[in-house]
């Protein structure tokens, strides 16, 4: 904790630490949210294709990560901020009439990346789910 303190504030410090406590690699996680989110989308696109998921749907998901992120100027797992992806979805819906139903895919297709980059411990917890909704 000591060595905490002496390179990070005190927030930090706890983050860090439950972080360590949830068995995250807290370097790991540093480094993810520095790097480029298009590495990341690839990641999970190549592990959706060797789960051999049928290529339609997997490139309708890839597209539409990449026209959110594109969309709301993410470039990296930092950037990601849920409200400011809710209301470009909304915008979207309101200037491009996207259907409801399609808007719904955009967040379940954003969700399941937010899994995967959990369960390849990139994050400690999904960035794109947000507890006041359900």
């Amino acid at each position: 904790m000591v060595l905490l303190r002496q390179t990070c504030g005190r927030e930090e410090a706890s983050e860090l630490l439950r972080q360590i406590k949830e068995g995250c690699d807290p370097g790991r996680i540093r480094h993810a949210r520095s790097a480029s989110i298009s590495e990341y989308v690839e990641a999970f696109e190549l592990s959706l294709r060797a789960k051999e998921c049928s290529d339609g749907p997997i490139d309708s998901l890839v597209a539409r990560l990449n026209k959110v992120f594109s969309g709301c100027s993410v470039n990296t797992l930092a950037e990601v901020n849920a409200s400011g992806i809710e209301q470009w979805l909304a915008r979207q819906q309101v200037e491009r009439a996207l259907a409801a139903q399609t808007r719904k895919h955009y967040v379940v297709h954003l969700r399941q990346f937010g899994t995967f980059l959990v369960r390849q411990e990139l994050v400690p917890k999904n960035p794109f789910f947000r507890s006041d909704r359900h």
